[in-house]
């Protein structure tokens, strides 16, 4: 007899016109190996995946933009690579976002201003003295954050230069009661530049 999914370890199910789905995985700290399958994105009610504290590789599946209920979402820290899919845009009712730490680089999507609903980003990088964490560093020009409702933005240990949000920073100032710049690192030799 097959078990019902209901009742695996942290997995959470809901019932919508008389089918179940799964609505929640929570699987932090279990010890998870190997790449996130594309088959995450087959999870239309998802509403909170938390995967934090494993060792998860490979990169991040662009299917991951159709779980377009989720809400909470926590990648860090893992052992990915690659950069962020342009797809995780698509998650728009996504409020709470962990992608620091997980051994992802480049830039961050300008789809990123489609999170209408994000309160809390976290994308603190691993550069830095003593880091404990997989390497993990973003760069580039920051996509216009100021609409977003953001009370938390998470971006020391990076590879930001302060040209990339310069026209914004002020704003993430006034407005996000917890907000991190300082310190970003150099790429060429890791340099501390604070603000």
């Amino acid at each position: 007899s097959s078990e019902l999914v209901a009742n695996w370890h942290g997995i959470t199910t809901t019932n919508v016109n008389g089918v179940g789905h799964v609505s929640e995985i929570r699987l932090g700290g279990n010890n998870l190996a190997g790449d996130l399958p594309a088959e995450i994105g087959n999870f239309p009610e998802l509403t909170n995946l938390l995967l934090w504290s494993n060792q998860l590789t490979g990169s991040i599946p662009p299917q991951i933009g159709n779980l377009s209920k989720l809400v909470e979402m926590d990648l860090a820290p893992n052992t990915f690579s690659g950069s962020i899919p342009t797809e995780m845009g698509n998650l728009v009712n996504l409020e709470i976002l962990w992608i620091n730490q997980n051994g992802l680089s480049g830039s961050i999507p300008s789809s990123f201003q489609n999170l209408t609903n994000l309160r809390k980003l976290y994308m603190q990088g691993s550069v830095g003295t003593g880091s404990e964490y997989n390497s993990s560093a973003f760069s580039g020009d920051l996509p216009d954050l100021t609409a977003l409702p953001l009370e938390v933005l998470w971006m020391k240990d990076n590879f930001f230069q302060f040209s990339d949000i310069a026209d914004e920073f002020a704003t993430y100032e006034a407005n996000i009661p917890d907000f991190n710049f300082s310190p970003q690192f150099t790429a060429d030799a890791p340099e501390e530049i604070v603000t």
